[in-house]
């Protein structure tokens, strides 16, 4: 699950952006109709959904995208990102960027992590804690761990790290590969439960079929998948699959019926596609506590049907570990008749072109307005 990250130097985030998806200390949400918007049983009481509103080009896609980036360092190596993204990676006019996450395994084991690198790809700091204890911290050119400061690989690691300068590859992958620190892989497994998915993944270009496994799944999950297509169409009545040969290789494509009559998927709307698309990661969410993390979800998709999403879906009882964090032009999204304030959140920029950030709930909100996206529409909440 996450609960929170951080960015600056990196894209339109040219200062500091906290986000935190977690509810804030003392306020009340037990026993209110925000109740199961939370999971208020768990530790770090995160939140089940969170929507990101603001004006186009206002950084929405480069928050998530800066998610994404930390994604990618984690698990392909700096170096790599830097070689694809590096000539549009950093905010006009700096050189160095920061990037932290904090996420939890259903273990309710919290991780911290940052990183911070400049633009030849020197790492200037790096840290990992575990429940508020370092599994490594390195800073200054040198290398500490409480966790491990006892281990000898580690020590060994530390000399070998402290004398190869600058540092181009992560402690992160320094350790994984060394294979003797259950931590950073316990660290990496939360950091694979979170799926960022941006407008490509949507393309009318995309490849629609599955392969058997998917086709199983499909069919394994008729009941859940079902109930998401109706909420796009209600005349939907069932699927099933055509198989045909791509490359030697079997794959199957996905048939609608209605009235017993079928349907190519690749004739459907946009929003069939694309619920489509969303609906393994979506059921994997709730079963497996997945973070889905979708820019411009609303595009295709009907007011009504993405309220049924949030509130059939997944701020329910039913969903104990399921997350969806997405970006919105749509301000009937912007209703906390469904939606906590703390789950709506302002990207706007500043005169610098700098993307910030603010949560509904930071703007002061004193009672609770039935029509809360008018004042957003007329700009109340513009300005830090």
């Amino acid at each position: 699950m996450l609960l929170g990250f951080k960015a600056q130097g990196i894209y339109s985030l040219g200062k500091e952006v906290d986000l935190s998806f977690v509810a804030k200390p003392k306020t009340r949400l037990k026993n209110t109709k925000y109740e199961e918007n939370f999971f208020l049983d768990q530790r770090y009481k995160g939140m089940k959904t969170a929507v990101f509103f603001g004006s186009n080009a206002t950084g929405k896609t480069n928050l998530f995208f800066a998610i994404k980036v930390l994604k990618n360092i984690l698990e392909d190596g700096l170096k790599n990102v830097l070689k694809t993204r590096a000539d549009r990676l950093f905010f006009k006019g700096s050189d160095k960027i920061f990037l932290s996450i904090s996420v939890a395994n259903i273990k309710e084991d919290l991780f911290d992590y940052e990183i911070g690198f400049n633009d030849n790809g020197t790492i200037i700091q790096e840290k990992l804690f575990k429940n508020k204890k370092d599994i490594f911290i390195y800073e200054n050119s040198s290398l500490s761990s409480s966790t491990y400061c006892k281990n000898e690989g580690f020590e060994q690691f530390r000399k070998t790290i402290e004398t190869s300068k600058p540092i181009g590859a992560t402690m992160i992958e320094f350790l994984f590969s060394l294979g003797q620190f259950e931590e950073v892989k316990n660290f990496l497994e939360c950091i694979d439960t979170i799926e960022v998915q941006d407008k490509d993944y949507f393309s009318k270009e995309s490849d629609l079929s599955v392969s058997k496994r998917g086709k199983n799944f499909f069919q394994e999950h008729k009941i859940q998948m079902l109930q998401l297509f109706k909420m796009i169409d209600q005349s939907i009545d069932d699927f099933n699959f055509q198989s045909f040969d791509s490359e030697g290789e079997e794959r199957y494509r996905l048939i609608i019926l209605r009235n017993k009559e079928e349907f190519q998927l690749r004739g459907e709307s946009e929003g069939i596609k694309k619920i489509v698309r969303l609906s393994v990661p979506l059921i994997k969410a709730i079963e497996e506590g997945r973070t889905i993390i979708v820019d411009e979800l609303d595009s295709s998709i009907t007011t009504l049907a993405l309220i049924e999403l949030f509130n059939s879906w997944l701020n329910v009882e039913g969903n104990q570990k399921g997350q969806l964090i997405i970006s919105s032009h749509n301000p009937l999204l912007f209703d906390i008749s469904f939606l906590n304030s703390q789950q709506i959140f302002i990207v706007q920029k500043d005169s610098k072109l700098r993307t910030f950030v603010k949560s509904y709930y930071e703007y002061d909100i004193r009672s609770e307005k039935k029509q809360a996206y008018i004042s957003y529409l007329k700009g109340a909440y513009d300005g830090e």
